[in-house]
């Protein structure tokens, strides 16, 4: 879909894995002419909305069974933290393979758990206080964030596999160049990381309400 060319397009999972390199792709049949916008435009989409929107719909999932069970928003936010952070682990483990890139991958998988644990907490949260308040747009609000977080994750993720197949020297960028582009998906990556971490207790002290409260979903 991707590409126009004879040579057939890599699999999304293959897309995924943050230590995917292009340039096997790039010294077969000339593939920076293969590619076409609408093809682009296709992958943009779909890992940076369509695959964030599944995954962060169904990744709390096992939740929905005893979330009549939950008494507070701070037993949602708990919970949903711990599905999303074992589903980070689940994704690590199924990703991360042995080989020279096995470094850079596990430390980008650390950080994409600490972004599936906040996400799948923020968006239990939302989900807990729109049943219990009536208003809706705050799970609207949560899960819209998650999804947002998730996609720039994903996309970002495909730039920095992009950039490291692209070589400076002969191509049209320098060597110069190539550093502070190379920079930026990393400094994306920590900045993400960080702030989903740093969610995580700030949250997590906010919906930690005492039961006895006036108002006890908060």
């Amino acid at each position: 879909v991707v590409m126009t060319g004879p040579l057939a397009p890599p699999s999304i999972e293959t897309l995924l894995d943050p230590g995917f390199n292009f340039q096997d792709y790039w010294d077969q049949a000339s593939l920076q002419k293969a590619f076409n916008p609408a093809g682009i435009a296709l992958l943009v989409a779909y890992l940076g909305l369509i695959v964030p929107m599944i995954e962060e719909a169904i990744k709390t999932a096992g939740i929905w069974l005893i979330f009549r069970r939950i008494s507070n928003a701070g037993e949602a936010y708990l919970a949903g933290a711990l599905v999303g952070a074992g589903y980070g682990l689940f994704e690590a483990l199924m990703l991360s393979q042995p080989g020279p890139d096995w470094l850079m991958v596990g430390l980008l998988r650390i950080g994409a758990t600490f972004l599936h644990t906040a996400a799948a907490a923020f968006t239990t949260w939302g989900l807990y206080k729109a049943v219990h308040t009536g208003k809706w747009w705050i799970a609207a609000a949560t899960y819209t964030t998650a999804v947002l977080l998730h996609g720039i994750w994903n996309l970002n993720a495909i730039l920095m596999s992009w950039l490291i197949s692209e070589p400076a020297n002969g191509g049209w960028i320098t060597t110069l160049q190539q550093y502070h582009l190379d920079m930026l998906p990393i400094t994306v990556f920590i900045i993400l990381s960080l702030v989903t971490l740093l969610s995580l207790p700030v949250m997590g002290k906010i919906t930690n309400q005492p039961v006895s409260a006036a108002d006890p979903n908060q």
